[in-house]
């Protein structure tokens, strides 16, 4: 999203509807993921739909859901679009 880090509240992107760059809905935040960058801990991708809880909970150690990487977000909306 842009080259400026911005500060967002995982509690405000949780449940968060998510749609394509042409409007259509793909589902809802679940879960997301996250990884070390510049020092910081940054979010890296969202997890839609319900399968993400499989993981989130540790009921499985394989992914599931569909992982959005963060840099195809276009805004947080609401809702959350995608460049793509």
């Amino acid at each position: 999203m842009g080259s400026t880090p911005r500060t967002v509240r995982a509690q405000n992107l949780l449940g968060r509807e998510v749609r394509d760059s042409n409007g259509k809905t793909i589902g809802r935040v679940y879960d997301l993921a996250t990884g070390h960058i510049d020092g910081a801990l940054r979010v890296t991708a969202l997890l839609i739909g319900p399968g993400a809880w499989l993981t989130r909970f540790g009921w499985t150690t394989r992914e599931h859901g569909r992982r959005i990487a963060w840099e195809d977000v276009e805004s947080l909306g609401p809702p959350i679009r995608l460049r793509r």
